[in-house]
């Protein structure tokens, strides 16, 4: 890939990316007072708690654990692990946050969850079968099978949005849950507290359009979650011009926006001009639709009546079905081109050590990330007998760590106190066996390593061996990654699929990444809220 090429696919999501900001900036204003941190005013008008999915980080990025010990947001149900991909997320999470799924609604959706299941095991098992085929019988027999999975697939997508549309409405003597249509504050009406707010209003706008407005696609639905992420990261930017490629990344491969959507990769360097044409006209195609998409939104959001909001979403969708349909055909022509290059993804590798030195380094680094869960559990037990005031480590002159308990005694009985030490005194116990074994461990494998390495015993053997251990440590985090992936990369790179059965593997690939969930939204603090709202 040339120098110049980087920099031409990097303007158009660059421009894209500063529209937004600029549109959120612009409507941000000093602070008049008088907001309220919850934009409601004095009114009792019924709000939706609006829960977004997280964001889906790129093929093979780390993944990130975000700390929530001072965040007060009311936590997203932990069943939305197993939906995070799937259209009614958000209406889904404010029912199942507030206790208001029916046993009718739970037994829709327990039988669509297993039905996906089933699907998505049934496509495993035949990428299974076929690891080991070279490309082109590989591509022949995925193709064959997308012909006989797909119908079935579409049946379950429909299921999908059908399920959102009667989660958001409801069944008899529930209430309806449109977030749009209950919402005080809307972004071309009101002035909000800074430009971060304004910025977190877009992306609630965005985000709750995926799942709460009408006459989308299922395709722009998907889209405009993409288009939520750009924001996000956007907001973590600098917005004082375009970002350089250097800025932009952390490394010098572009961010490539693939298919299916809210999927991005890292591209290989030196790709053939051709396919680079194909993936810059590609990108181009994508970043108008979502363009066009994020305008129509943000238009329409302070529409009086919900009916003329639906009506210019509408002329969108029948506008660009066809577009979208044709990015899936553009997709899969990048496919084929990139899956005959070359430099094919492979897993890092690990230094060729005997094979007995290999595993034993591997138990070592195993045992020594075990502390802190051991640890964990260790004050886990002890809470359940008796309060903990407070815990920390310290280190004694030599060096040695030790783990400093106080217990809450007041009003305990004594034998749950003298049960909680000696949890405390059995871990101390087992710790120091532990950290022996652990340096016995280290030891033996040090004594090992220097003997293949040339370097004489001394200062620069330590320390070559300090790094040997530490990239080995590494490179075992990158392959872990990359088996963590697996389906997510099938689902991306792989040709012969057909789009359902990318979507339904890139769910199976969501699922298999643990992503932490978000909490709720809070809402946007405005400077005010005008009083002429005349409801959806």
């Amino acid at each position: 890939m040339s120098a110049a090429t980087p920099g031409l696919r990097f303007r158009l999501p660059a421009a894209f990316a500063l529209a937004v900001l600029a549109a959120a900036t612009a409507q941000a204003q000093p602070a008049m007072g008088g907001g309220g941190g919850g934009g409601m005013g004095g009114g009792d008008f019924r709000t939706i708690p609006l829960f977004a999915p997280p964001d889906i980080p790129r093929l093979e990025a780390p993944i990130v654990i975000p700390d929530m010990s001072r965040d007060t947001r009311r936590r997203t149900p932990s069943e939305m692990g197993d939906f995070i991909y799937d259209p009614f997320y958000a209406p889904l999470a404010a029912r199942e946050a507030n206790g208001d799924v029916t046993a009718k609604q739970q037994q829709r959706l327990d039988a669509y969850l297993a039905a996906k299941l089933a699907q998505q095991n049934a496509l495993r098992n035949k990428l299974d079968t076929l690891r080991n085929a070279d490309v082109l019988t590989r591509q022949s027999a995925l193709t064959a099978y997308a012909a006989e999975q797909t119908p079935q697939l579409v049946t379950l997508e429909a299921e999908a949005e059908a399920i959102r549309e009667d989660m958001i409405k409801g069944e008899f003597l529930q209430e309806d849950i449109n977030w749009i249509d209950f919402r005080m504050w809307k972004l071309g009406r009101d002035s909000f507290q800074s430009s971060e707010i304004a910025i977190s209003a877009q992306y609630q706008v965005i985000i709750g359009a995926a799942y709460f407005q009408k006459n989308l696609l299922p395709a722009q639905r998907r889209l405009l979650r993409e288009v939520a992420t750009d924001i996000n990261e956007l907001s973590e930017k600098p917005a004082d011009g375009p970002q350089s490629v250097a800025a932009a990344t952390s490394d010098s491969s572009p961010l490539f926006s693939f298919a299916p959507e809210t999927a991005r990769l890292r591209l290989p360097a030196n790709l053939p001009g051709p396919l680079m044409d194909k993936i810059l006209a590609y990108e181009k195609e994508k970043s108008a639709l979502k363009q066009e998409l994020n305008d129509v939104i943000k238009d329409a959001d302070d529409a009086v009546f919900a009916v003329l909001r639906n009506r210019t979403v509408k002329e969108l969708a029948d506008k660009q079905a066809a577009r979208l349909a044709a990015l899936d055909i553009m997709a899969e022509d990048i496919r084929r081109d990139f899956a005959v290059q070359p430099q094919q993804p492979r897993p890092p590798a690990l230094p060729a050590l005997e094979p007995t030195l290999a595993e034993r380094i591997k138990t070592w680094i195993a045992d020594k990330r075990a502390r802190p869960t051991f640890l964990n559990k260790m004050l886990t037990d002890v809470a359940r007998v008796v309060p903990i005031q407070s815990a920390r480590t310290s280190k004694d002159e030599s060096g040695r760590e030790i783990l400093n308990i106080r217990l809450n005694t007041r009003n305990q009985r004594p034998d749950r106190v003298q049960t909680a030490n000696q949890i405390i005194q059995d871990y101390r116990v087992e710790t120091a066996r532990r950290t022996e074994a652990l340096k016995q461990s280290e030891a033996t494998i040090r004594g090992a390593l220097a003997a293949t390495f040339r370097t004489p015993p001394g200062p620069d053997l330590d320390r070559e061996i300090d790094q040997f251990l530490e990239n080995y440590e590494d490179t075992m985090d990158r392959q872990d990654l990359w088996y963590r992936y697996d389906d997510y990369r099938t689902a991306v790179l792989q040709p012969g699929l057909s789009p359902e059965q990318r979507r339904l593997l890139f769910d199976t690939g969501i699922g298999e990444l643990k992503i932490p969930l978000p909490p709720q939204q809070r809402r946007p603090a405005v400077t005010q809220i005008r009083q002429n709202y005349y409801g959806p």
